[in-house]
């Protein structure tokens, strides 16, 4: 809810809205916790909008239907309506067209071959041997880090349904990256425009196939990765306890000497002072 003050005619109301908007949603003031007087303050108040539900009908349907937002992204999988105005009675219908957006389809793809060439590229530093001269990656010879690789190269080449990612124009070139051909992904979009929906999001598609080969490596309570964490951790912390008692070590052996030296110090300054009392120094 949010409270604002408004100044007309010299005088100071108080305004309260809720910041959610629908039937639900209506602000009520409760004064019976204020004494008289306060109570008085708020005796006369006036509704400037009232906290109502959107109703609308869809398709033949006589039913009507209610949401608390003008925003209906629930209606239809995949499609979000935004009420601006209400019909009057005697208003035609009005008449949705739904479409595919080529555009944003392709811009989605392009997201998914940017994220994958990045986690590429970060792999291959991992796992880097250094012989290129180049830093040695962290991960360099693991076994499941190279295995994760694999899958997801191997992943990429598979076919889900009759569809493959080089149908849609996504091709890996040889260090492995992925690319695509516009032109390919054009006409295949057009051949075929729910195709690369079901390439993806299919009850079998890349995504869940994904999904489910990197949750050995992902997951959080016995993934691959989670388990390097750990060891990494946990040999961190033996690091951690070996270089305390080493500097405890050193400490008490450089405390040990210094006092030696001071002693010896202290030994050499007082045969001095007796050597020179009897003219030797």
């Amino acid at each position: 809810m949010t409270a604002s003050l408004i100044r007309t005619d010299g005088k100071v109301s108080l305004m309260l809205s809720s910041d959610e908007s629908g039937a639900d949603n209506i602000v009520e003031l409760d004064t019976s916790q204020m004494d008289g007087a306060s109570a008085q303050k708020f005796a006369v108040s006036e509704t400037i909008s009232t906290a109502q539900n959107a109703k609308f009908r869809l398709g033949e349907n006589t039913k009507t239907y209610e949401s608390s937002s003008n925003t209906l992204d629930k209606l239809i999988d995949g499609v979000t309506i935004e009420l601006t105005k209400a019909q009057k009675d005697g208003d035609d219908p009005l008449r949705i067209n739904i479409g595919v957006d080529n555009t944003a389809t392709k811009e989605q793809m392009q997201s998914f071959v940017d994220a994958f060439n990045s986690l590429k590229t970060e792999l291959g530093k991992l796992t880097n041997s250094g012989s290129d001269g180049k830093d040695r990656g962290a991960f360099a010879g693991d076994a499941g880090i190279a295995s994760l690789e694999r899958d997801l190269n191997n992943l990429l080449r598979q076919t889900f349904g009759d569809k493959n990612m080089t149908d849609y124009g996504i091709t890996a070139s040889r260090d492995g990256t992925l690319t695509i051909d516009s032109t390919k992904l054009d006409k295949a979009l057009q051949d075929d425009p729910h195709g690369l929906n079901d390439l993806f999001n299919g009850n079998n598609g890349l995504m869940k196939s994904m999904d489910k080969s990197l949750d050995k490596y992902l997951n959080t309570s016995n993934g691959l990765l989670k388990g390097r964490q750990e060891t990494l951790d946990r040999q961190q912390t033996e690091i951690d306890t070996k270089t305390d008692k080493i500097q405890t070590r050193f400490d008490t052996s450089y405390n040990r000497y210094l006092k030696q030296f001071t002693q010896l110090q202290s030994i050499m300054t007082q045969m001095n002072n007796t050597m020179s009392m009897f003219g030797l120094a």
